[in-house]
């Protein structure tokens, strides 16, 4: 996935992680299930992603993501609202900070 400009994604929560880690501007495909279509929603409100509406677009989507050097770099720095510089450690910093009970 590092190596890609770009991806396609069913939106799934374990994929959409691993996409917002990378600040990768991505495409989210048709046919998902409820949480899929609730985040593809919200993601592409937020100007994060674009959607498809039938997988025979998916290469149209692709070719405006590479003639589109402004709207790439718009969703790139959208995508980053959405990241932490370091989740795991600011994970572990909130749950050793908690009051055990």
């Amino acid at each position: 996935m590092k190596a890609c400009d770009a991806l396609i994604s069913r939106c799934g929560g374990c994929g959409l992680g691993e996409i917002l880690a990378l600040k990768k501007p991505f495409i989210v495909r048709e046919k998902l299930i409820n949480n899929e279509k609730i985040n593809k929603k919200y993601f592409m409100e937020n100007g994060c992603c674009l959607g498809l509406d039938k997988i025979t677009d998916a290469g149209e989507k692709v070719k405006l993501l590479k003639t589109n050097p402004a709207l790439y770099e718009k969703m790139t720095k959208n995508i980053e609202k959405f990241t932490y510089v370091n989740p795991a450690q600011a994970i572990a910093n909130f749950l050793t900070n908690q009051k055990h009970i």
